[in-house]
């Protein structure tokens, strides 16, 4: 499985297959904490023909060093996605984020893994502008 894209994004959209995506970052800037931030995670999978698509994908956030969970642990299921025998295909997946707050300065992990073996961590970084 490759993937062509995992980031964090202000907007993100799919029609058609195509996604569009606005306004990719890593950090989140604020002059109070807690601050309060929308966003999504948007991501692009590829397989080749023959391979296995995974079954269960699982999303985790927490605060780098911490076990608190940042929001609840999402658990997807993709056990009902058909690919073609022969074909390379596409998964694109967005999550919407309204309204999550972080409550300290530092960098927060994201945490995705797949029953196939796949897993990435995002980090993103929340910074406190002195005013």
């Amino acid at each position: 499985m490759e993937v062509s894209v995992l980031s964090f994004a202000d907007y993100a959209q799919e029609v058609g297959g195509k996604l569009t995506i606005v306004g990719i970052f890593d950090e989140i800037n604020s002059t109070e904490l807690p601050c309060v931030h929308s966003f999504y995670i948007v991501g692009r999978f590829k397989l080749s023909a023959g391979e296995d698509l995974f079954k269960v994908m699982s999303i985790r956030g927490h605060y780098e060093g911490e076990d608190k969970d940042l929001f609840p642990p999402i658990d997807g299921n993709a056990e009902n996605l058909e690919i073609s025998k022969g074909k390379r295909a596409t998964l694109n997946f967005i999550l919407n984020f309204n309204n999550l707050q972080f409550e300290k300065e530092g960098t927060y992990l994201i945490e995705i893994k797949t029953d196939n073996g796949f897993s990435s961590i995002m980090p993103l970084k929340v910074n406190l502008l002195k005013q």
